[in-house]
This record gives structure tokens, sequence and C-alpha cells, in this order.
């Protein structure tokens, strides 16, 4: 069986309809967005650092 690329993100598949399971089931679009809200707030560097300074 041979691969094609993805209708939606052009990765590779072996997926019969052309489309990848990372497609289907909504990751990429969910990474995305949780990559927005961590952008969107402003806390996220002081976060990382509290932890790490509790250690």
């Amino acid at each position: 069986m041979k691969a094609q690329k993805c209708k939606q993100c052009k990765n590779e598949t072996f997926q019969k309809d052309g489309i990848c399971v990372i497609c289907k089931i909504g990751i990429t679009p969910i990474y995305t967005e949780l990559i927005d809200l961590l952008k969107q707030d402003g806390k996220w560097d002081s976060r990382i650092q509290k932890t790490a300074e509790n250690r």
C-alpha cells in the first residue's frame, strides 16, 4: 500500500479516505487552540519559573 498526502494537513497517511488519523480526531486544531490560549495568558512564563523555584 502506497502512502498518500492527507487532504487537510499534507502529512503522509495510509488511510483509504485520504485523511490522516490526527486530522480525523482533531488533535491539530486542539493543539493550535492550546498554544493560542497560552500565548494570550501572559502568566505562562511566571508559572513555570515559580514551579521551578519551589522545587
